[in-house]
């Protein structure tokens, strides 16, 4: 059963948190195959992820080669997500936020 929109956000940001680089690009090729918008996918999913990371960097629960391996994930599922961004109404691209 597919999952939801929301379902599949939370689990690109998980997977970003948890460094699961493969589980990543599982999660946003769902992404393209539920035909759910990539740019949301990006800010909501893999953003997200990252943003969490940072927090814990904060507190120091996670450092410089846990924040790595959290990017090597995100830039796996950007390369899935990327060549979907659409472009807006103006006929540019958005971009992330990160």
């Amino acid at each position: 059963m597919p999952k939801s929109k929301e379902e599949l956000y939370k689990g690109l940001s998980d997977a970003v948190l948890n460094m699961e680089e493969e589980e990543t690009v599982i999660l946003a090729n769902e992404v393209i195959v539920e035909k759910y918008d990539a740019y949301e996918a990006i800010d909501r999913g893999l953003a997200h992820g990252m943003e969490r990371a940072g927090e814990l960097f904060e507190k120091e629960e996670y450092f410089v080669p846990e924040l790595l391996i959290c990017s090597d994930a995100m830039y796996a599922g950007l390369d899935v997500l990327k060549p979907h961004l659409k472009a807006d109404e103006q006929g540019e691209k958005r971009k992330a936020s990160f």
